[in-house]
């Protein structure tokens, strides 16, 4: 048995959006199927859902945040609810934070949900079962986050680590660099968006918010 990180990322198409409350519903965290040629055993996704009661956020985790097991909670957009085993996949129910991130990451999911979707970052081991790569163990999910250029097709995909930059499905840079997928422009500029939701998000401000939110 070995063990990887793996990220996985499935569309916002066929969830239900509840305004009032800002909630995702039926936001699709693992399908069974992955595009690199194995598969997710069953158990293995079963015993997974309450990992995926966790916080989501804008973006991937950094590399220092993966190391250190810390997230920026500048970028916390809310959290997954009542995550579940549904024909076949993991399911869960996005509860987003009445604030600009939270709207943020409501607004592109419901306007522009073939155009992102959740993704997670997760900690997997792997074993084979009749010749066929199979993942036997979902030991950690690192992150849930809000990412542009989810997969297609299959629904679901595996970061191969090569290196190379996906292709944009849109050309505003504000969009790429709050999705992360602009990380030159992210270092060297800090989006108006930013700027703005810091001047009024302290982090006791933001901690008082999410105690009254959830």
């Amino acid at each position: 048995m070995s063990t990887k990180r793996v990220t996985e990322s499935i569309s916002f198409v066929g969830c239900e959006f509840q305004n009032a409350t800002r909630t995702i519903n039926g936001v699709v965290l693992l399908s069974p199927v992955s595009k690199n040629g194995y598969r997710y055993l069953e158990n293995a996704m079963r015993a997974a859902v309450p990992k995926y009661n966790t916080q989501v956020f804008i973006s991937h985790p950094t590399k220092e945040e993966l190391s250190t097991g810390r997230r920026d909670i500048m970028k916390l957009a809310g959290k997954v609810e009542n995550a579940r085993f549904e024909s076949g996949k993991i399911k869960g129910d996005v509860r987003t934070l009445p604030d600009d991130y939270g709207r943020k990451f409501f607004d592109v999911a419901q306007m522009m949900p073939e155009s992102a979707g959740c993704s997670h970052v997760a900690d997997i081991a792997m074993g084979t079962l009749n010749g066929e790569n199979v993942v036997e163990e979902i030991k950690e999910v690192l992150s849930v986050d809000l990412v542009a250029n989810p997969a297609t097709n299959a629904g679901v995909f595996e970061s191969e680590q090569s290196g190379k930059r996906r292709s944009k499905i849109n050309e505003d840079e504000a969009f790429d660099i709050l999705t992360g997928e602009n990380d030159e422009a992210e270092a060297g500029a800090e989006s108006a968006f930013d700027a703005a939701t810091k001047r009024d998000r302290s982090t006791d401000g933001l901690e008082a918010l999410i105690d009254q939110t959830f």
